[in-house]
């Protein structure tokens, strides 16, 4: 993905500073590594954790309580909120039909997960989201694709 990307930069930047436009790698760069890195910190802690004890990365370990649920909503729900404030889109623009496609989805979904596994469980429901490992990936990838688009839409990835 990293090298289609790279194939592809030779083709963005340009249009960009054709448009005056600079865009900052670095600062993206590190943005999305301090997000990824932060955002998803709780992750990284145990899959530390489970290698040290048991030489191997235990995925169900990792997506047992339903993380990147969380995770998602946060992320899709602030990305949502700086996008609207810095471009209050109007309805029918790129901006609120891309919202409307990815925020909906990702909140629904979490939501209506939680409910699930709270009522079909209980409280003691530890570990009752690793048949739903999917839907939390699906989850974390559309809300972390739509907070790249937010942040190219607020300009947050371009040097003022």
């Amino acid at each position: 993905m990293f090298i289609l990307f790279l194939q592809y930069q030779f083709i963005i930047i340009p249009i960009f500073e054709f448009m005056n436009i600079h865009f900052s790698f670095g600062r993206a760069f590190s943005f999305v590594s301090i997000m990824l890195f932060f955002g998803l910190l709780n992750l990284w802690i145990l899959g530390l954790i489970s290698f040290l004890k048991y030489n191997t990365v235990d995925w169900s370990l990792l997506v047992a309580d339903g993380g990147l649920y969380f995770f998602s909503v946060s992320l899709v729900i602030t990305s949502a909120l700086s996008l609207f404030d810095e471009k209050h889109p109007k309805i029918g623009t790129l901006n609120f039909i891309i919202t409307l496609l990815c925020a909906p989805p990702v909140i629904l979904l979490s939501v209506v997960t939680y409910v699930y596994i709270l009522t079909e469980n209980g409280v003691d429901s530890s570990g009752s989201f690793v048949d739903l490992w999917f839907t939390q990936l699906l989850c974390a990838f559309t809300a972390i694709i739509y907070w790249i688009f937010s942040c190219f839409q607020t300009g947050v990835f371009f040097d003022k």
